[in-house]
């Protein structure tokens, strides 16, 4: 056999037999299929579950001159959710009464049972949920003393320019509580320092009956304690959207009795 025969022989035989290599031993999968898949952006996306925030709440006023009782009505507000969520959260639930310990006793926090304090040319401002005698109170629903930032202060929704404008008072940016104000009619100098997350859309009689009380006030707008003039959140809560009224789902509780009215101090309102 010649030299370059043997060498051609050797050759082949060296070489690994490689017919084999990609198939399968047993159950497993071919190299190709157990390589990972390639993401397809064509796949749907699930929607995320979404939230129903309720959009409106009411506010019902109750009069008080000495003994005597008048009940002057709804106020009913469309809460501005979708750029003031914070703001809306926070009323809807002092509206709904929130559940708070204190000292292995749980009670229910919220603006039922407190009072209008003060009666202005342009707004009243009610919402002390802290009871102090000055109302300076600044508890949210977040917490007691727990204040938050200011939403949309430079696109509201609902502008000043009318009655029926919600807001929070507040005592500098980013302080804002429970306290609240409603315009009794045009305020714009009131936009981008206080935070407008509602507007009324139910009760104009009644905010026409609260300026009338406003003869009452002292030069400040404070309503005397000792006057026998006072205005009591004597109910609050949610509005269904599909039937007129108030929710019937909100929560109930007993009217807080006229002298559970925080008494006149001082107190941090819009100012003209």
């Amino acid at each position: 056999m010649c030299a370059c025969r043997l060498w051609t022989l050797k050759t082949q035989r060296g070489k690994p037999d490689k017919s084999n290599i990609h198939k399968p031993k047993g159950n497993m999968p071919p190299v190709e299929s157990r390589q990972k898949p390639q993401k397809d952006d064509s796949a749907p996306i699930l929607p995320r579950p979404v939230v129903v925030v309720p959009t409106r709440v009411f506010v019902e006023l109750t009069y008080y001159e000495g003994d005597q009782a008048a009940l002057l009505g709804q106020l009913e507000f469309e809460l501005n959710v979708e750029k003031c969520p914070k703001a809306s959260e926070n009323f809807r639930a002092l509206c709904v009464g929130v559940p708070v310990a204190d000292k292995k006793v749980t009670k229910t926090v919220g603006y039922k049972g407190t009072g209008v304090v003060r009666i202005r040319d342009f707004m009243f401002q009610a919402g002390d949920i802290s009871g102090k005698e000055d109302h300076s109170g600044q508890d949210s629903s977040f917490g007691p003393g727990v204040k938050f930032e200011d939403e949309a202060l430079l696109g509201h929704a609902t502008k000043t320019n009318k009655a029926g404008a919600l807001g929070y008072a507040n005592s500098g940016p980013n302080t804002n509580a429970s306290q609240f104000f409603v315009t009794l009619g045009p305020a714009p100098w009131l936009d981008k320092h206080y935070v407008i997350f509602g507007e009324l859309v139910s009760g104009d009689d009644v905010l026409q009956k609260v300026a009338e009380i406003r003869r009452y006030t002292d030069a400040r707008g404070f309503l005397p304690p000792k006057g026998g003039h006072t205005i009591v959140i004597s109910n609050c809560g949610t509005v269904s959207t599909t039937t007129a009224g108030p929710d019937p789902s909100s929560p109930q509780r007993a009217l807080s009795p006229p002298h559970a009215i925080p008494e006149k101090g001082k107190i941090t309102t819009p100012r003209k």
